[in-house]
């Protein structure tokens, strides 16, 4: 079951970096007048050799002599897609550390006894709390590429992304691997202690996004006056 569904979350995480990548890409291309489909055909045929060229090559936007910042209709939703990516992104923060500091640690207090009936009801049990709610991350943050708000940089919303991307590659290269050899093998405490060692990258990766993203709040908020001392909310 956890190897299904590790499967279709890379293959959906992995559709939603091309759909996100191919937008950008015929986005910048457009504003830079140069034909679309060429520029996404070569960032997504070379996705870190065409990037670099490309960010090397293009030239300056049509309009770059305006100073005023266009209006990309999408504020509200953006917003929207922001404040969901924050919650979830925290709601992910905290059951990331618990599941390194608490849940992998007693592991090995049930290593003399039913380990096999352990794990079977972990796998099953941790699919709606943290399995589900990941997944609703990385959705939530293909979101906000798409319709970031504009007082984000485009920057964050990608490094995030990014960050999103080192967890999902921790999960399935490192952490679900050595789930299943527990399953299969059963307890150790040297297994225990690589799991615990090797979803450091993960918790690091998914922590930072959160603050990351905590930054962007405070950025659009400020922007609209949210934060701005003692007038409006009275601080």
């Amino acid at each position: 079951m956890l190897d299904a569904l590790a499967g279709v979350l890379a293959i959906l995480a992995g559709f939603l970096v091309v759909a996100a990548l191919v937008r950008w890409a015929l986005g910048d291309a457009g504003r830079r007048g140069r034909p679309g489909w060429a520029v996404a055909l070569l960032v997504v045929a070379a996705p870190v050799v065409g990037w670099l060229v490309w960010l090397a090559l293009r030239p300056q936007p049509l309009d770059a002599w305006r100073r005023e910042v266009p209006n990309t209709g999408h504020e509200t939703t953006g917003h929207v897609a922001l404040a969901a990516c924050l919650a979830l992104a925290w709601y992910n923060t905290g059951t990331t550390w618990i599941t390194q500091q608490v849940l992998y640690p007693l592991r090995g207090f049930v290593a003399t006894y039913d380990v096999p009936g352990y794990q079977e009801q972990y796998v099953r049990l941790i699919q709606m709390p943290v399995v589900t709610g990941f997944a609703l991350l990385l959705l939530a943050t293909a979101l906000l590429i798409w319709v970031r708000p504009p007082e984000v940089p485009e920057w964050s919303v990608w490094s995030g992304a990014v960050l999103e991307g080192l967890a999902v590659w921790s999960s399935l290269t490192r952490d679900i691997p050595i789930q299943v050899r527990m399953a299969t093998e059963g307890f150790t405490p040297a297994l225990n202690a690589e799991l615990m060692g090797g979803s450091w990258l993960r918790t690091a990766a998914i922590t930072t996004h959160a603050l990351l993203l905590a930054w962007m709040a405070r950025r659009a908020m400020e922007s609209r006056g949210l934060l701005r001392g003692g007038t409006r909310w009275g601080l």
